[in-house]
Parts: C-alpha cells; sequence; structure tokens
C-alpha cells in the first residue's frame, strides 16, 4: 500500500507534467478524450514503474518515454481493430460547441499540418524540441533512438514542413522549393522548368 507521502508527491508531478504529456499525446492521436484516457495510462504505468525509476535521470524523459510507448501501443490497437473490424467503426461523431471551436482553432495551428504532412517519428521530435523545449539527448531517449538519427529527424521534419507550408503558399507560377520546378497554386501543377 503506498504510503501518504508518496501519493502525494506522485500528486505533485500529476499537476505539474499532465499539461504538457496532455498536449504531447492530443497532438500525436488526435482527439481529445483518446488523450485524456493515454494520459491516465500514462501515469498509471509510471507509478506502477516508479521502483524503476532511477533519479540520475531527468523524470520528464522517463515520463514523455512511457507516454511515447503507450501512444504507439494505442496506434497499434486501433490498427488492428480497424483491420478487424472496418465495418463496425462508426464514422460519425457528435460535437459540441467547445469542440468545434477547438478543432477551427487546430486547422489552423502548425501542428495540425505538421501532423499531416510528416511521419509519426518526425512529428514527435519536432514536438519534443519545440513544443516541450527538451534537448536532442532527451529526445534521443524518449525516443530510443541516437542523438544523430534525433538531428537527421529534426532536419527533415523542419524541411519537409517548410517545403508543404511554402507549397500551400506559393502564389501561382512561383518558384517552389524543389530547384528546377515551377509550382501553380491555380491548378496545383509542378512543371519542370530547364
Amino acid at each position: 500500500m503506498a504510503q501518504e507521502g508518496e501519493v502525494s508527491a506522485f500528486e505533485a508531478v500529476v499537476g505539474l507534467f499532465g499539461p504538457k504529456l496532455f498536449r504531447y499525446i492530443r497532438q500525436r492521436v488526435g482527439d481529445v478524450h483518446t488523450a485524456e484516457d493515454l494520459v491516465q495510462e500514462t501515469f498509471l504505468k509510471a507509478y506502477c514503474g516508479l521502483a524503476r525509476y532511477d533519479s540520475s535521470r531527468p523524470l520528464a524523459t522517463w515520463l514523455f518515454t512511457i507516454a511515447t510507448r503507450v501512444a504507439i501501443s494505442h496506434g497499434r490497437r486501433r490498427s488492428e481493430i480497424a483491420v478487424a473490424a472496418p465495418d463496425e467503426l462508426s464514422t460519425v461523431t457528435v460535437r459540441g460547441p467547445d469542440e468545434l471551436v477547438l478543432r477551427e482553432e487546430e486547422h489552423r495551428n502548425i501542428w495540425t499540418h505538421a501532423r499531416r504532412v510528416l511521419t509519426e517519428a518526425q512529428f514527435a521530435a519536432l514536438w519534443l524540441k519545440y513544443a516541450e523545449d527538451m534537448p536532442v539527448n532527451q529526445i534521443s531517449e524518449i525516443m530510443s533512438v541516437s542523438v544523430s538519427n534525433v538531428k537527421v529527424l529534426l532536419h527533415r521534419g523542419r524541411k519537409r514542413l517548410a517545403e508543404c507550408i511554402e507549397m500551400e503558399d506559393c502564389p501561382r507560377g512561383a518558384k517552389s522549393p524543389i530547384r528546377g520546378e515551377r509550382y501553380n497554386a491555380g491548378s496545383g501543377e509542378v512543371k519542370y522548368v530547364i
């Protein structure tokens, strides 16, 4: 049975990291309610695994590692459900006014755009670096990849996002981010220019 001091200390951890983990997971899964459930699952796993926590390492790294694994597991379960029973999945959802406002805000949000155009690994690396302000070595630990790989993910993610944003905002006939091509925003065509 947990002691009172241990529980209140863990409540402080939940208060401190709960909003950050929620934002991180919500950007990964795209649904507020699912993100809330996954944050709870993250803290439950963390609480049950307190004995395995190495106090010489940052607590944020440990919690975000757990959150990343919980989100990945959720994605796997969801794809297994979709493959197993596609007819049973409902595409109709009822949205309240506050969820509609949130949805409109997300459409204007760069993170929503990033989630659409980047790989899952690129998105996670960019989110941890810029939204959570984590150093590359912590991101490396969280994602279980080398520091060099994180740097590559960040570089390619920024480049891909910049190209896609520039392509959307390119005026008709303007130079595209890809050398030797011209993008026509009106027709959506890309023509190679010699």
